[in-house]
Order: C-alpha cells, then structure tokens, then sequence
C-alpha cells in the first residue's frame, strides 16, 4: 500500500471527521512518509488531541492551527490553505480513509507477525478479515452511497451466470443473483438429493464453488455413488457393484482422477454423519456462517457461489431444540417469527459473500403421495416450515415422478427477480441418478405424465 495515500487519508480524516480520531490513533500511531506541509499539520493535531476534548469539528480545527502558529508561524498561510482545500472536497469519502487506515493497520501488523508474506498473501489475509467482520461484527450501519464505483456496487447484473443446469437456467436464466434465497420443494423420495448432485456437478464443471449440505443421507453408500456417478458420467450400478476404486473398471477410474483436482477444489461436501456429531451446528444461522468462515475464509478460499442446504427442516429443528434447552417454551408464532428472522441471516450471509443459497424442502405431509394439480399448488400450499415461504425470493415446486413415464413437473410458483410462470419437465433416470430435461415440443410426453399445466409446451 502506497504510504502516502495512508497519510493522505490520516490527515483528510483528522480535518474533516475529527471525531473519528481516537479510533485512528489506536490502530496508526503516525502517518509514514509525510512531507513538511503533513508533518506540521499532524504535530499539530496530535497537540490539539492531547489539549483534551472539543465541543466541534471548527473548534477542533481552530486549536489545531494556533498549535502551526506556534511552531511555525510563517507556515500559518500554507497550512490554513491547505486545511481549506481538503474541507472543500467530497472525495475521499469518510468510509474510503477509514477503510485505507484499517488496511494499513492490519497490513503492518501482518507484515510484523509474518515478514515473509507476499503481497498477495496480505492481500487475501486483508479479505478474510473483512468479511469475517462483516459477517460478526456488531457495528453501526452507514448510509447507503449510491453513486459509488460508477454504480458497479449497485446496479444487478442482469446477465447472469449460466449453469448448464435444466431448471436453474430454465427458471433463472442461470445462477440467482447474489444474496438469494430459493427455496425448492420436492415430494418424498421426489429426487432431492439426486438433483442437489447434478446441480454441484453442471457448477463444478463451471468452476463455481459449491458448498453442500445432506442433513438426511450419510455419505457411505448411495450418497457417495451418487458423487461418483456424476463426476465420472457412468451409471450407479458401477459404484453399487463397487467396494473400493480398483473394483471399477480402469476408463472409468482414469476419468474419476481426471476429474478429482476439479472436484476438490470446487465441491465441500457435508453429510448426515459429519453434520450430526455431537455440538454441530445447535445455533442456526450463526452456525452456519462460522461453518462457511472456518471452511473457506479462514483458508483464504473463495466463498461459494451457491450453498445447497438439503434439507431445511433438519437445521430448524437443531435450532429449535437448542433454544428450547435455554429458554421458555415458545408458541407456534414465536417460532414462525423466529425462523423468519434466522433465514433473514441465511440471505445477509449471502449477501456478504457473494453466495446464493438453495433451501431443498420436502412436501408437505398432508400432499405427499397423493395426486394433484401442480397449477394450483403454491408455496404457501407446499411448504411446511412457513418461515421459508416469507423469506423465500423464488419458489420451485415439483411432482411425484409418474409411476409409468419417469416424468416430473416443475413450476417456478414465485419470483422477485424475473418473471413467473415457467414451466418445465424432466425425466428421472435412477440409473444414471439424474434428472433429463424433456424437449418442450414432444407433446407425447408432455401429455404421459398425467397433469394438466395450463401451456405446458412452453418453457418460458
């Protein structure tokens, strides 16, 4: 970092925001590198802070100059000029000086701790920091500034990601926007984790992180063969047959370690075993952003760009559980407040990361297993836990597979980020273990699966 921006900063921040300096003074003891005209005038203000309180920024501003008269009266003109001149600016910004001085605070006390860090090794430790601090920290909020960086902090790209995936980029036009939070609800045994698989495998094959979470299925067996099936391309079968990688065939294995760099640097992969040892994640949201902080910010990894939570109702439950335990009992409005409150942090959590999550949520009892219009069942119909629905910015919803066809139908029910009413249609092929996107024009198999959607042949 170029000194005399930090100094520049320093001395803006002093002039203009002087209140703000008994937190530069605890983090830089000096300015480095400073030129006469900084050097008087920081003496200066170092003398004016010791003096002792002021009652405004002018009076501080005017005991700092009579500190420049008394060392150096000639410099008075210079100084008063000088002083002028930054108080008639905007630009740097408040949050700009005081984001720099941090830096330089915590880029000196890295290099102190470690002298051998590279740049860039400072500069991926300074990125941890800041989003760990954002995503604990306590602090006040700031007004939003709206003209910043050209717009590129505020305006939403419209062109997004595409993920090679049927339904996110059928429903979506690719990934959500960053901070979103879509909830997918599927019936029992509706292909839950067999599309949580094929959704990290079309990312991964993108170079998009992934992080998943299986609160039901323990990776050993199926869940593992599901893995393997997708990274490799082959049918489950060759897995199923499996008890070690020798035991498939030789084509097959030189494609698993083709693709195995890929998929470890990309794919963090949770099942119901690691996440139910004993203390995991008891605390809702707040667990799972120290989870997401220990996994990949404290490793200077690049936060996911989706987290796949399979499913919801598990997490909630921990939660639940573990607030029952230190408090009163709770209502069933108390808890639909609190749920709503905990997937508000979900959604910021994101937001800070640059991360999207993916709720998968199972029918609601009540529906599942019986026979319905998917045209008239919405989120609010679907869903057990109605914090999702609140919360929710885009809600899928599909079927039963047919028991003839193998056909499912999926229904975009809600969307606060581009326009409803999409429809799709896949295929379960349980011996590949994933879904095939069915043509929108073949009709004949449109009309197999037995429900009626109201413009079914048009995929949006």
């Amino acid at each position: 970092m170029d000194p005399h921006q930090v100094s520049l900063c320093l001395l803006h921040t002093a002039l203009k925001w002087p209140r703000r300096l008994p937190e530069i003074l605890e983090m830089v003891a000096c300015p480095p590198v400073l030129d006469p005209i900084h050097a008087i005038i920081w003496r200066a203000v170092l003398a004016a802070v010791d003096a002792g309180k002021w009652e405004t920024d002018q009076a501080f501003r005017d005991r700092m100059m009579l500190y420049v008269a008394a060392e150096q009266a000639s410099m008075v003109p210079t100084v008063e000029f000088w002083v002028n001149t930054v108080l008639a600016q905007v630009e740097p910004s408040e949050s700009c000086c005081m984001s720099i001085i941090r830096r330089y605070s915590i880029q000196t006390s890295l290099s102190s701790v470690s002298p051998d860090m590279s740049e860039a090794d400072i500069d991926r430790e300074l990125a941890r920091i800041a989003q760990a601090n954002r995503l604990g920290a306590e602090t006040h909020p700031t007004p939003v500034d709206l003209f910043s960086s050209d717009g590129e902090n505020m305006l939403e790209n419209q062109q997004q990601i595409l993920t090679g995936n049927f339904l996110m980029d059928g429903a979506f036009n690719g990934l959500p926007p960053i901070g979103r939070l879509v909830l997918q609800v599927m019936p029992t045994k509706g292909g839950k984790t067999l599309y949580s698989v094929q959704l990290a495998k079309d990312l991964v094959n993108k170079g998009l992180d992934v992080l998943y979470m299986n609160f039901e299925q323990e990776a050993r067996g199926d869940l593992a063969n599901r893995v393997y099936s997708q990274m490799t391309g082959t049918k489950l079968e060759v897995w199923e047959r499996a008890a070690r990688f020798t035991d498939v065939p030789e084509d097959v294995r030189a494609v698993l370690l083709q693709e195995r760099p890929k998929w470890e640097k990309h794919f963090k992969f949770f099942s119901a075993s690691e996440l139910a040892e004993e203390g995991s994640l008891p605390d809702g949201a707040e667990s799972l952003k120290k989870l997401v902080e220990h996994e990949y910010l404290d490793k200077g990894l690049t936060p996911p760009a989706l987290i796949i939570l399979d499913w919801w109702k598990e997490l909630w439950d921990r939660f639940v559980a573990s607030m029952r335990r230190k408090h009163r009992a709770m209502s069933e409005g108390d808890l639909i407040g609190l749920e709503i409150i905990e997937l508000k942090k979900v959604k910021l959590m994101g937001q800070i990361l640059g991360s999207r999550v993916l709720v998968l949520h199972q029918l609601r009892a009540a529906i599942a297993g019986t026979s319905f219009n998917l045209d008239r069942l919405s989120m609010e119909d679907s869903a057990t836990n109605k914090g999702l629905i609140w919360v929710a910015d885009a809600g899928i919803i599909s079927t039963t597979k047919h028991p003839t066809t193998g056909l499912v139908a999926f229904k975009l029910d809600r969307c606060r980020f581009k326009g409803n009413n999409w429809h799709g249609w896949a295929k379960m092929d349980g011996a590949k273990g994933t879904f095939v996107p069915i043509d929108p024009q073949d009709e004949v198999q449109s009309q197999y699966a037995g429900i009626h959607i109201p413009g079914a042949l048009n995929f949006g």
